[in-house]
């Protein structure tokens, strides 16, 4: 269950990331990791 969700999350983000890459150029890969980073964060404490 936990897996279909994880991969339903990921989904959305790719759309989201292609969505924020039409709006803003300047959305760097650093910014990109960064917001990976805090939804992983997020991901293991909601886990708990």
């Amino acid at each position: 269950m936990f897996k279909l969700y994880n991969y339903r999350l990921t989904r959305y983000l790719v759309l989201l990331m292609l969505f924020f890459n039409k709006k803003f150029t300047l959305f760097t890969t650093k910014q990109i990791f960064l917001f990976f980073s805090i939804i992983k964060n997020f991901i293991l404490v909601e886990k708990l």
